[in-house]
């Protein structure tokens, strides 16, 4: 059973199982930038938050097709009503894109991330191979934390991450 102090900051977990990836000051920064961002959100928007995109290296295919970019480390926010949906980018291990290694896989759901197949307390597990959770609007904080999390347990550098906002 987690500590008191693990259940109130979903950080504490996560620090234990993947150490010092980012500073302190770093991480601080990261969660603060994307709890201010996530709390100004209107109905319908949303944010993806990561890495910048890689360029696409290889030539054109065959019929002038681009080949398929490299999958990026990321996470996303969408406001709902009254409702925040957070996702993460999937482990190849279920079917998602990134070849997340099991300890990276821990690390983020040691930050409190959900899987496919996890229960669903609030019955809106989407159909697609990422790592999600929702929580009401007033989670914000709660979201912004286990996303800079996912963010290092990935490897993002954090002088690198990359806000977008758009609608819905």
């Amino acid at each position: 059973m987690p500590k008191s102090s693990e259940r109130r900051d979903p950080r504490s977990r996560y620090r234990r199982l993947v150490g010092a990836g980012w500073s302190e000051a770093d991480r601080d920064a990261v969660v603060a930038r994307l709890r201010a961002t996530i709390e100004e959100l209107a109905d319908g928007e949303f944010l993806v938050v990561g890495e910048p995109a890689r360029p696409v290296d290889t030539p054109r295919r065959r019929f002038g097709r681009r080949a398929t970019p490299p999958p990026t480390r990321y996470v996303q926010f969408r406001l709902a009503d009254e409702w925040l949906y957070a996702e993460c980018v999937g482990a190849q291990g279920f079917g998602g894109d990134w070849p997340a290694t099991a300890e990276q896989v821990a690390a983020i759901r040691a930050a409190g991330w959900l899987a496919p197949g996890d229960a669903d307390p609030t019955g809106t597990q989407p159909g697609y191979p990422n790592f999600w959770r929702t929580v009401p609007a007033a989670g914000a904080g709660e979201l912004a934390a286990m996303g800079a999390a996912a963010l290092e347990a990935l490897g993002v550098d954090a002088a690198t991450v990359e806000v977008q906002r758009g609608q819905a």
